[in-house]
This record gives structure tokens, C-alpha cells and sequence, in this order.
């Protein structure tokens, strides 16, 4: 079983979670469960159909070429996201702030919608890479759950700077470890 990689895949794909959760407690607007278990939801199905879409156009392909190409998107999300964040940082940007405050259930499923995108494009590659669906997507529902839950409250503390300024290269790396890890496995 790929257990590793999904666990890889499931927390790379998910900091963007974490980093959310802190932007909310920074600025002491709680996160509900009903709205995390919102969010989470919309990442558990949005990943599934990824991560199965990926596994579908595999039967297409010969094996080594999809696990190749799954790799290969996987890498390359990882290192245009970490060439964003470079460029976001050379030119002073601050990240933009979160959807709407207080979070009520329409505002997280605008804010899980936005954070499917990510989970979209990482579970077809995951898919290409033979990463079962079923398994990707309970993790990916378990991380976010976790990292929204954890960055809101931990928003208040020193603690939420640091971990808000390294989350989002932190996840690109991460994603290019697996890709690399992928191609090789």
C-alpha cells in the first residue's frame, strides 16, 4: 500500500488549511465544527473524483507512462506553486485575507470550494500515480479537519507567524518530494 504517499499527499495538499485556520484565529473568528465539517467534506468528495479521474485515464495509458506523468504533475504543481510564493515574497505581497467574517455554512462552502482547487489538480496526478482514491480522500478529509481545527486555534500565539509564512512553500516542497518519490517507487 502507498501509505506514505497518501499521507504525504493528504498533508501537502491540506497546509493551505492550516494556513486559513491561523488567518481566522489571528483575527479571533471562530471556525465551527458544521462549517470545518463543511470544508472537509467538500475536499473528502472533490478529491475522490480527482483522484478516481486520474485512475480512470490510466487505463488508457500504459503503466510506467501514467505513473510517469502522475509524477511529473505533481512536481510541477509543487514547483509552480513554490515559484508563486517566491515571487509573492520578492515582491512584498501580503496574502490576501479570508472570504467573510464571522464563517457561517455559505462562506465555508465558498472557502472549501476554493480549497478544492488545490485538491483537484494534486488528485488527478495522484490518481496517474496509482494512489487509491478511497484511502486519498479520507486522509485528505482527516487533514483538513485537523489543520483547520489546529490553525484556528492556535491563531492567537507567536507561534501562527511562523507557521503561516512556511506553510505554503513548505507544502510546494513536500509535493515535489512525492513526485520525486512517485517516480522512483
Amino acid at each position: 500500500m502507498h501509505l506514505l504517499s497518501i499521507l504525504l499527499f493528504s498533508f501537502s495538499s491540506n497546509l493551505d488549511n492550516l494556513v486559513i485556520g491561523l488567518s481566522y484565529g489571528i483575527r479571533k473568528i471562530p471556525i465551527r465544527a458544521g462549517a470545518n465539517l463543511l470544508i472537509s467534506s467538500l475536499i473528502f468528495l472533490f478529491t475522490t473524483l480527482a483522484v478516481e479521474l486520474g485512475e480512470s485515464c490510466v487505463a488508457f495509458l500504459p503503466a510506467d507512462f501514467s505513473a510517469a506523468l502522475g509524477s511529473a504533475i505533481m512536481i510541477v504543481m509543487g514547483c509552480w506553486g513554490l515559484r508563486r510564493f517566491l515571487k509573492k515574497r520578492a515582491r512584498h505581497e501580503k496574502p490576501l485575507p479570508c472570504a467573510a467574517a464571522p464563517l457561517r455554512l455559505r462562506a465555508a462552502f465558498l472557502l472549501g470550494l476554493a480549497l478544492c482547487l488545490n485538491n483537484i489538480g494534486l488528485g488527478v496526478g495522484a490518481g496517474f500515480a496509482g494512489l487509491p482514491a478511497l484511502p486519498c480522500a479520507v486522509a485528505a478529509f482527516v487533514f483538513s479537519f485537523a489543520f483547520l481545527l489546529a490553525g484556528n486555534k492556535i491563531g492567537n500565539s507567536r507561534l501562527s507567524r511562523l507557521t503561516g509564512r512556511f506553510a505554503e512553500p513548505l507544502a510546494n516542497l513536500i509535493m515535489i518530494g512525492l513526485g520525486v518519490y512517485e517516480l522512483f517507487a
